[in-house]
């Protein structure tokens, strides 16, 4: 049975390799996580993590690889596509570890990072790391992906976000597109800079933001026309 078209598309061979290498590292992040019963080392996040790392990993792959679609919705399919498919193999691999290393009868009933009344916990791996993964793919595409295609891929931008573009007005549409990346990158900057109290960080990419929405709006009435 053949995958459909976007699943091959988004599962690249560098996805399924990402994928394929998370199964060991869960393994021994698994073992190594049984005598750290208070989660203080980095391989505590094992359960939840590689999602997010692989969910990354095929973000930022859009921007180099050769496709035959458009890479603005490229990017935007593989945000739930690929952590989706890290989550589900982060979980079989959890469920079937969990009983081969005998979790359960090696720690105590105080630990966190496989708390005993949790039991197996695959199914906080998948809704958790699928969950995490969807938000750092999000991340990525719009902190670093999105922007970077406005630079190396500008005309596919343009092509995404304009319908019937006039030839004279493809460089104000590239200015453009760059001009809402910078707005896509500075949201989530500044709403997380302002959550943790950043305002050193927060308030001067606000401002950044408001003038690059500002030089957008103007060059939109140049155009003539919308983004869709």
């Amino acid at each position: 049975m053949r995958l459909p078209w976007f699943l091959r598309t988004a599962l690249s061979p560098l996805v399924l390799a990402a994928i394929a290498l998370s199964v060991p590292l869960t393994v021994i992040g698994m073992e190594l996580s049984i005598p750290d019963d208070r989660a203080e080392l980095p391989w505590s996040n094992v359960l939840v993590a590689f999602p997010a790392i692989v969910g990354a990993i095929g973000e930022l792959e859009v921007v180099w690889r050769r496709l035959s679609v458009n890479r603005i919705a490229e990017a935007l399919r593989r945000t739930l596509v690929v952590p989706t498919a890290s989550a589900l193999v982060s979980a079989a691999t959890v469920a079937i570890s969990y009983a081969a290393l005998d979790v359960e009868g090696r720690i105590g009933d105080d630990h966190l990072v496989f708390p005993a009344d949790v039991g197996n916990p695959w199914a906080l791996t998948l809704f958790a790391g699928a969950g995490l993964g969807m938000a750092a793919a999000l991340g990525v595409l719009m902190i670093v992906t999105f922007p970077l295609l406005t630079v190396f891929r500008a005309d596919e931008v343009v092509a995404f976000n304009y319908v019937e573009l006039d030839e004279q007005h493809l460089p104000t549409a590239r200015t453009a597109v760059r001009g809402i990346a910078v707005v896509v990158a500075c949201l989530p900057v500044a709403v997380t800079a302002f959550v943790l109290d950043w305002p050193l960080l927060a308030w001067p990419v606000t401002v950044v933001g408001v003038i690059a929405v500002i030089r957008v709006v103007g060059l939109q009435r140049r155009i003539g026309r919308s983004p869709i």
